[in-house]
């Protein structure tokens, strides 16, 4: 029985790495930008959002929540066929509108920026000849983010800068392509937890 598992994983197995022996080690730089859904600014931000409604005792309500994801733009530069090494920073934004509840009247506008740089690892398991890669990415780093709040009677600004650890853990990712190539990728962390995107891999 054991024999015939150990068999199955060689058979699914050794075509991606007998493949990633004969990938061309020429084009070592790779480019990227991809689209996150949910990155973990964004829950920071939602759970930013319940405070009014909670410390006010239901006098204050967040309205018009805005979180459009996470934008990535990455380097990784690819020290062997199935390891590369590089860089990602990520923008992300959450905003809102506070209300007072009993008039509905608009208190308030809020927004959170978070700049993220991290250094990344990538790891390429398995290849299916030269246009399919499975691979997953991790990495950690700094998050900078930058709130305001503005008062919509008064235009007065409120400004807070605060610096939080980032990081991104993504076990699964799948590119297709060559020189160009697209790829989605699953995971948690700042990239989000589903990106799609492209990369451009050359010398």
């Amino acid at each position: 029985m054991k024999f015939k598992v150990y068999l199955l994983i060689a058979i699914i197995f050794l075509p991606g790495i007998i493949s990633a022996r004969q990938l061309p080690a020429k084009k070592k730089h790779e480019v990227s930008f991809s689209w996150g859904i949910a990155p973990v600014s964004s829950f920071i931000g939602i759970y930013s959002g319940l405070i009014p409604t909670i410390f006010s005792f239901g006098k204050e309500e967040t309205h018009n929540m805005k979180v459009p994801g996470a934008f990535n733009f990455g380097y990784t530069y690819h020290a062997r066929s199935w390891l590369g090494v590089g860089c990602i920073y990520t923008y992300s934004r959450y905003s809102q509108d506070i209300y007072k509840s009993s008039r509905n009247i608009r208190l308030r506008r809020e927004a959170y920026n978070y700049h993220s740089i991290m250094p990344m690892v990538k790891l390429s398991w398995l290849h299916l000849g030269s246009m399919v890669t499975f691979y997953s990415r991790f990495g950690a780093g700094m998050m900078f983010s930058h709130q305001k709040s503005t008062a919509i009677a008064t235009k007065e600004e409120e400004k807070d800068n605060f610096v939080f650890f980032s990081y991104q853990i993504s076990p699964l990712g799948f590119e297709i392509g060559k020189k160009w190539g697209f790829y989605v990728e699953g995971g948690f962390g700042e990239l989000g937890a589903l990106q799609l995107g492209m990369r451009y891999r050359f010398k």
